[in-house]
């Protein structure tokens, strides 16, 4: 004869219920321990907060968009625009001098050309670019980098991108053991993005980093270590032999 269901089969359920609120509440405590610079740095990538993201094919990492994320809509519509602006004038003056010392190309400064010794400079800032800490390439620089491409494609002319870093970065990747290593690493990421990306001749790039040994601004203000932050698409007058 059946004795029926067994009276303490619940005690499963509600071992299993406890041991799932216990490791919630383990996760709320190691998550209120973390180091808080760090955590927002990692969120930059994705617009300063944080979200699904999907790798490409190369290092850069495309954020997550969300119609209202601050830097996701607006900053791709300003990259569009700034990228618009720098290939008309790449266009008309790819083989010409320089003539100031430097030309801003939008408001904020955040996209210029300066002459250089024996070429010229495209100076993008951190605030485009990068995150603090972060040697991953911002949604918003992608037109920017895609004009750029564009019109380089097809020169001869030899092109160096160069990183720098501010005063004050500590990388958060462990691949980026300090500056020297982290202004490195942009350099090879836009230089990864031109060649796989902009199918440029990889004969034609190299990168260099330069830690926070060349910096354009004091590193005073958290502004001037945005602009300090950057990388420089430097072209020159030489051409491919």
């Amino acid at each position: 004869m059946s004795e029926g269901p067994d009276p303490d089969a619940w005690l499963v359920t509600f071992g299993d219920l406890v041991t799932l609120l216990l490791t919630f509440f383990v996760l709320l405590l190691s998550m209120s321990s973390m180091d808080k610079q760090r955590l927002k740095a990692s969120f930059e990538h994705f617009g300063g907060k944080p979200g699904i993201f999907a790798a490409g094919d190369s290092s850069v990492i495309a954020p997550f968009m969300e119609n209202n994320a601050p830097g996701s809509s607006e900053q791709i519509k300003k990259g569009i625009e700034l990228a618009n602006i720098v290939e008309g004038v790449m266009k008309t003056s790819l083989n010409e001098s320089v003539s100031q010392s430097k030309v801003k190309l939008d408001a904020e400064g955040e996209v210029r050309i300066k002459g250089v010794p024996f070429g010229r400079a495209i100076v993008l800032s951190g605030s485009l670019v990068f995150g603090s800490s972060s040697a991953e390439v911002r949604v918003s620089a992608l037109p920017v980098l895609d004009s750029i491409a564009k019109v380089l494609r097809d020169g001869t002319q030899m092109i160096s991108v160069q990183g720098h870093t501010d005063d004050r970065e500590t990388p958060f990747e462990p691949r980026y053991r300090n500056q020297w290593d982290l202004s490195a690493g942009r350099a090879v990421n836009v230089l990864k993005y031109l060649i796989r990306k902009g199918k440029i001749d990889p004969s034609r790039l190299a990168a260099v980093g330069y830690g926070k040994s060349r910096p354009e601004l004091p590193n005073t203000s958290e502004d001037n270590r945005s602009k300090n932050r950057r990388v420089e698409i430097v072209i020159t007058n030489a051409n491919l032999s």
